[in-house]
């Protein structure tokens, strides 16, 4: 209604002449805007697209997961997003790293005393009189749940590893 209301009088020729051109002009104004419109959507959404599958991947326990290298060149806010998560990311990889290489050292460090304890409360029990037979069962019984313990550390790895898709060595 606009096109027409603005549009010079005359023969009706020139109305549609002028209106055909106008229309055209619109109809391309509209296809560049849209294309540019989806082509800045495209810029903005492809690196948050790429950056959650990053974090999918690392909540599905896949510590090696990090946004895409290119995306950390950017120079604006979401590049700053993705440096910031992939310095996350290596924080969280490093103290679930360390955490697993702590448990099997403290299990497998408890394993030796525990076995010399073991050792001993054999040689206790040749020793001692039948006096002493109640406090080595509790000793035996504390030592058995102690090995028990040790051996879940041990398996804690493990089954976190079958767990999660693919866990750091």
């Amino acid at each position: 209604y606009i096109l027409v209301a603005e549009m010079p009088r005359g023969p009706m020729g020139a109305y549609r002449l002028l209106a055909s051109r106008n229309i055209q002009r619109w109809i391309a104004a509209v296809l560049i805007s849209g294309l540019i419109c989806y082509l800045l959507a495209r810029y903005l959404t492809g690196p948050v697209q790429h950056w959650r599958q990053a974090a999918r991947q690392l909540a599905e326990g896949d510590l090696a997961a990090r946004a895409a290298a290119p995306m950390e060149r950017r120079r604006d806010e979401l590049g700053e997003l993705v440096r910031d998560f992939n310095q996350m990311a290596d924080r969280i990889e490093r103290l679930v790293t360390s955490q697993r290489q702590l448990i099997s050292d403290i299990s497998h460090e408890l394993r030796s005393p525990l076995a010399r304890l073991n050792v001993a409360l054999g040689l206790a029990r040749q020793r001692s009189g039948t006096a002493a037979q109640p406090m080595l069962d509790r000793i035996e019984l504390e030592a058995e749940r102690m090995n028990q313990m040790i051996g879940q550390l041990i398996n804690l790895p493990r089954m976190e590893a079958a767990s999660g898709p693919t866990p750091p060595a």
